[in-house]
C-alpha cells in the first residue's frame, strides 16, 4: 500500500504543478521602462506605470523615481500602458507589443490636469533597442507557421539571423554562430535550459503551433548565458488567454509522390515512402484573468523502404593473407 500511496502523491503533486502559473522570472520575460515627465521636460517622481497584458488580463505596477520607471518579469504579448499621477491627466498606450526578453524604453509626457481626463497615445515604440548593446533576431510566430519547414523543425529559422549557419551532423536543429562549433549553444524553452551536457544537441523540440516566438542572441549578451560561447536561443511556447484558440493541422506525404530509384537497369519497386504528420493545440481561460490552460499534441507517423546496390568482387580476387588481411589486388 506504500507504493500505491507514494503514486497518488506524485499524481497530485504534477496535477498541482500542471495548475501553477508560469514563473516570469525567466529568461523569456521582458520589461518595460522609460522616463516620466511633464511639459516643461521635469522629471515627474511617485507615478504609478501599470502594464497590463492585453490577452490575459495580467497586471504588473512600478512607481517613477528621478531615474524613470521599469515595469518586470512582463511575459511576451500586447500590453496596455497606463500613467497617473495626482495633478496630471492620465496617459494611455494601448498595442504595445512586447518581444522575448526585450527591454522595451517607452517615455511619457504628462498634461497638467484631472486624473480622470484620458490622454490616449498612438505613436509606436522606438524601433532602435537602446537598451542593450547584444545583436540577434526574433521571430515571430506568423513567420514560424507562414515560412517552409524541412520536418517541420522551427529551429531551421534561426539561420534567417546574421551570423547563424547551419551545423554538421545532418540534424536540422544544429547551428553554427559566428565560427563556434554546434555543441556551444544554449537551447532554452521557457526559461528552462533543454540543450544536452553531452552535445549540445536540443532534447527537448515543442510542436511547430505550440511556439509563440524564440529569440536567438548571437553576441554580447548578459552574465546569465555565461556558459554559452555560440548562440542563445530563448523559445517561448503559447499560453492560454480570455479567449479560445486553438489549431488542427495534418501534413500527409503518400508513397505514389516518391520519385522512381535509379537501379542500372535492374527492376527496382517504387519507393515505399509514407511520412505523416498531424495534431492539434488548444488554449483558453480556467478562470479568466486569473488562470489559463494550453495543450498541444504532436504525431509522427513514417514508414520508408530503401534499397542499395553492392558490388562484391569475384572470388578469385579474393585473398586471405595470414594475418587474417583480405588483399584484393587478384
Amino acid at each position: 500500500m506504500c507504493w500505491l500511496r507514494r503514486a497518488h502523491f506524485l499524481v497530485v503533486f504534477a496535477f498541482i504543478l500542471a495548475l501553477a502559473p508560469r514563473g516570469f522570472g525567466q529568461a523569456t520575460s521582458g520589461s518595460i521602462l522609460g522616463r516620466i515627465a511633464d511639459s516643461t521636460d521635469a522629471v515627474v517622481v511617485d507615478a504609478e506605470v501599470v502594464a497590463r497584458n492585453e490577452n490575459t488580463g495580467l497586471t504588473q505596477r512600478s512607481k517613477t523615481d528621478n531615474d524613470g520607471y521599469v515595469v518586470r518579469n512582463l511575459p511576451p504579448g500586447t500590453y496596455t500602458i497606463t500613467v497617473s499621477k495626482s495633478g496630471f491627466k492620465t496617459v494611455t498606450q494601448s498595442e504595445v507589443l512586447l518581444v522575448v526578453d526585450q527591454k522595451l524604453r517607452l517615455d511619457f509626457v504628462l498634461a497638467p490636469g484631472s486624473t480622470s481626463e484620458t490622454v490616449t497615445v498612438t505613436g509606436e515604440p522606438p524601433l532602435l533597442q537602446t537598451q542593450t548593446v547584444e545583436t540577434g533576431d526574433v521571430i515571430q510566430s506568423r513567420q514560424i507557421l507562414d515560412l517552409p519547414l524541412n520536418g517541420r523543425n522551427f529551429l531551421q529559422l534561426a539561420r534567417l539571423t546574421p551570423g547563424v549557419i547551419g551545423g554538421a551532423g545532418g540534424n536540422t536543429s544544429n547551428l553554427a554562430v559566428n565560427g563556434q562549433r554546434e555543441f556551444a549553444n544554449s537551447i532554452m524553452i521557457d526559461g528552462v535550459e533543454t540543450t544536452s551536457n553531452r552535445n549540445n544537441d536540443n532534447s527537448l523540440s515543442p510542436s511547430v503551433d505550440a511556439v509563440e516566438q524564440f529569440k536567438v542572441v548571437t553576441s554580447a549578451y548578459s552574465a546569465e548565458y555565461g556558459h554559452a560561447a555560440g548562440a542563445v536561443v530563448s523559445i517561448q511556447t503559447k499560453s492560454g488567454s480570455n479567449g479560445y484558440h486553438g489549431s488542427a493541422y495534418e501534413f500527409f506525404r503518400p508513397n505514389n509522390t516518391a520519385a522512381q530509384p535509379y537501379s542500372f537497369g535492374l527492376s527496382e519497386p517504387p519507393g515505399a515512402l509514407k511520412h505523416h504528420n498531424f495534431g492539434a493545440t488548444i488554449g483558453g481561460p480556467i478562470k479568466k484573468d486569473k488562470l489559463f490552460f494550453f495543450g498541444s499534441y504532436e504525431g509522427f507517423r513514417l514508414r520508408d523502404r530503401f534499397s542499395e546496390l553492392l558490388d562484391v568482387p569475384p572470388a578469385g580476387q579474393i585473398n586471405y593473407l595470414p594475418n587474417g588481411d583480405v588483399d584484393l589486388s587478384g
